[in-house]
């Protein structure tokens, strides 16, 4: 998953200096990672929220390749939430709070392997049935097959699966937003305002990619 390095560069030179110390001070490495902690959390959050614009859109108005394409963007948002948690909790050291990344992280790993599901399926309608005529992509595909039920029944699955993926982001999404709302007052103002620049920083950018 890109990182995005360039933009939270942008970001903690902007804010590096709300604490008043500037970054090249030599302040331990620790403290450095925890003021980073609340950036990171803007950047999964925004992606979070990103995920559940394009999921409740009206992805069966856009074409096959449009879905696989809007498949694979929440999929890389997926990623990079995944991979902010994974940073979160190496720098944690309240047992509380890392029970809630941890959930977290199992969250956005399953939501990942849903997605991926989804995918495939997609891409799986496309070989099977809107190939040339002449290209013999499948074995699967027999000569003289219903086709059109085959294919039905395989658009009926990702539309299954997009109503899965849809109750699973909703149910676990209150919690996840219970979560952002405790940590948010465990901020000081200075995190605070990592977060909230972080936040809008990516979500800009991930509306925008």
């Amino acid at each position: 998953m890109i990182l995005h390095n360039e933009i939270f560069d942008r970001v903690k030179k902007t804010l590096g200096l709300l604490s008043g110390t500037p970054e090249n001070t030599g302040a331990p490495v620790d403290f450095l990672v925890k003021m980073n902690l609340s950036a990171w959390m803007g950047r999964r959050d925004a992606a979070g929220d990103r995920i559940g614009e394009l999921m409740y859109e009206d992805l069966f108005a856009l074409s096959e390749a449009e879905r696989r394409f809007r498949y694979r963007q929440v999929g890389s948002l997926l990623d990079q939430a995944i991979e902010d948690t994974e940073t979160i909790l190496m720098t944690l050291t309240s047992p509380d709070t890392e029970t809630r990344e941890r959930r977290q992280l199992n969250y956005w790993e399953l939501l990942r392997q849903v997605i991926s599901t989804l995918e495939a399926l997609n891409g799986l309608t496309g070989k099977l049935f809107h190939a040339p005529a002449d290209e013999n992509c499948c074995l699967l595909v027999q000569p003289g097959g219903n086709l059109s039920r085959d294919e039905r029944q395989l658009g009926e699955s990702e539309i299954s699966l997009v109503n899965q993926f849809r109750e699973l982001f909703e149910s676990g999404r209150q919690q996840m937003l219970r979560y952002r709302e405790y940590t948010a007052k465990s901020f000081s103002k200075s995190n605070a305002e990592r977060y909230q620049k972080s936040y809008q920083e990516y979500h800009r950018f991930f509306r925008e990619a």
